[in-house]
């Protein structure tokens, strides 16, 4: 009898897990909450889409090399379904600075460095259509979970499925039924209620949460007719001022996205919410200013904070929450979405689970394999995450109170970021591919810049001193913090009263 696997969720971990376990003969049922991507234009289907259990889906996003490359090797003919949907790439050459293309001679890893860029809702859509049209896999929409069913299997506590509620609860025709499974996929994502409902029946789960510290803001556009895309002359697509952050995302169907990120130390920066002060400030920083002035808004500005960092572990002292229940994304783990590796890790986790359920039957052995592959493949760019948080988090305070970093080892630090690492990323090629690499979370975080070779180049600049480096040195990010509160009409004053952000 073929195992029957049911997930919960069909955002991107839900999605991931189904392609990777629905050619395997086994029987995968899908229950999402939402519906589904309706029969919509890509642009109306930005905001046409209802997904309250994904509120990221209207904002910018850049999918990296790890989840680029695992989509164009395992399912070359989805790959291909992307790119038709007017999904793009940008590989490692397209990005160099004009100053570096002569010397540029292709090496092998360098086509890993690639990133694929659309629209979160187009991805969404191809990866849903594609999934639901496996003949494995049945898909339910409009099917949400209100309880878990479970049992005992030799002393421990077991899943043995779900109710389920159909219908329209509002109109009272709500319906429940139960869905038995061998193996039930928790891909509800931070709203998942499954760790509740296993901590009533006793299990013990292992939680820890941090804050981002970050507000961000997203609008799209759409690129003016007898314009084409600014170069950049291998400027970078984000920057950094200390009490604000920004991105440029290019994206499907001539369309581009523009975000801004504010630390919540800067509260009254959540008036950014507002398009004529979302404009005012992309036009005020000249790499977004370049891209701006060529699109026409597509969308009003999207708001989004609260988004807390999460780690959970449902092994503890050796013990499994449950047989038969696994946690896959951001149920078990959710990096701050600033730094792009969420959907990348995402369906890293998602394959690293179907590769435990086909290597053993045991259900024991497969809730302990998979706690240490997430420990050992994800753990690290979760900390890592953590640590660049707290970097940001510290620095905003100073910028905000207008003083520097108290602590020696901080500006040490920062020192060699200035004059060592950025300099050398954008005047040497072994440095930047250590750069794209750490990047594009082909290695675990950090390794490739700290092997020898890379790490005495960068040396190098930093010992050669401000002339050296400067022309490579970035352009001009924008204007200081003073200059940009009364270009936005905030005035001097330190933060404001607390404000909420939708």
């Amino acid at each position: 009898m073929a195992e029957r696997i049911l997930i919960v969720g069909a955002g991107m971990a839900g999605l991931a897990a189904a392609l990777a376990l629905g050619r395997d003969g086994r029987e995968v049922t899908l229950v999402e909450r939402d519906g589904p991507p309706p029969d919509l234009p890509p642009d109306a289907l930005l905001t046409g889409w209802q997904r309250p259990g994904a509120l990221q889906l209207r904002h910018s996003h850049g999918f990296f090399g790890r989840l680029r490359n695992l989509l164009r090797e395992r399912y070359p003919d989805l790959y291909q379904q992307l790119l038709a949907a007017g999904a793009r790439e940008r590989t490692f050459a397209d990005g160099l600075p004009p100053w570096m293309r002569p010397a540029y001679r292709a090496r092998r890893g360098d086509e890993e460095m690639t990133g694929l860029y659309c629209r979160r809702a187009t991805l969404e859509r191809v990866l849903h259509r594609y999934v639901e049209a496996q003949p494995g896999v049945v898909l339910h929409t409009a099917c949400r979970a209100v309880g878990l069913r479970t049992r005992q299997a030799d002393g421990r506590l077991a899943v043995a499925g779900i109710v389920v509620r159909r219908g329209d609860d509002a109109a009272g025709e709500a319906a429940e039924m139960p869905i038995d499974c061998d193996t039930l996929i928790d891909a509800g994502g931070l709203r998942s209620p499954f760790a509740g409902w296993l901590r009533e029946r006793g299990a013990a789960i292992d939680e820890e949460r941090h804050a981002t510290g970050i507000l961000y803001f997203t609008r799209f556009y759409r690129l003016r007719a007898g314009c084409v895309e600014p170069d950049g002359r291998g400027h970078p697509r984000v920057g950094d001022l200390g009490y604000l952050k920004f991105g440029i995302f290019p994206a499907d169907g001539g369309t581009f996205s523009l975000t801004l990120v504010v630390p919540t130390v800067e509260r009254e920066l959540a008036a950014l919410r507002h398009p004529h002060l979302f404009e005012r400030a992309c036009r005020a920083l000249p790499l977004l200013a370049a891209w701006s002035e060529r699109g026409d808004p597509l969308t009003g500005v999207f708001a989004l904070g609260g988004q807390d960092n999460l780690w959970r572990r449902f092994v503890v002292g050796g013990r499994p929450a449950a047989l038969g229940y696994f946690a896959a994304g951001e149920a078990a783990v959710r990096a701050n979405p600033l730094y792009g590796s969420g959907c990348s890790l995402t369906f890293t986790h998602a394959h690293l689970l179907a590769d435990v359920l086909a290597g053993t039957s045991d259900p024991l052995a497969r809730v302990l394999r998979f706690d240490a592959l997430g420990q050992e493949v994800l753990y690290p760019f979760y900390r890592s995450t953590l640590r660049r948080d707290r970097e940001s988090q510290r620095r905003a305070r100073h910028t905000a109170a207008g003083d520097c970093p108290p602590r020696r080892r901080e500006r040490a630090a920062r020192l060699v970021v200035e004059r060592g690492l950025t300099p050398a990323m954008r005047g040497d090629l072994t440095v930047r591919r250590a750069v794209f690499r750490d990047m594009h979370l082909l290695e675990a975080p950090g390794r490739a810049l700290r092997r020898p070779r890379v790490a005495l180049r960068i040396l190098w600049f930093l010992l050669r001193g401000r002339r050296h480096a400067a022309p490579f040195a970035l352009p001009p990010l924008g204007p200081g913090r003073g200059e940009m509160r009364r270009l936005l009409g905030l005035g001097l004053a330190g933060p404001a009263p607390d404000q909420t952000v939708p």
